[in-house]
């Protein structure tokens, strides 16, 4: 899941700037997508970056 899909997602349940906060990114990003959609550069940067947030989760030094 991206994290644009995470904000979509729980939007119903917080606010936008509390869950953009917590997730570094800015809410001009979040709008911006909204407004204009992702290109797919970061399409795949969100895929590549969703894959090493998986990584660091499950690794043994976190």
């Amino acid at each position: 899941m991206s994290w644009f899909e995470f904000i979509h997602q729980e939007s119903a349940n917080y606010l936008i700037s509390l869950l953009c906060e917590e997730i570094g990114v800015s809410i001009g990003a979040h709008y911006s997508i909204l407004k204009k959609g992702l290109s797919d550069s970061p399409k795949k940067d969100e895929i590549c970056k969703s894959k090493i947030l998986e990584i660091q989760q499950t690794s043994k030094y976190n």
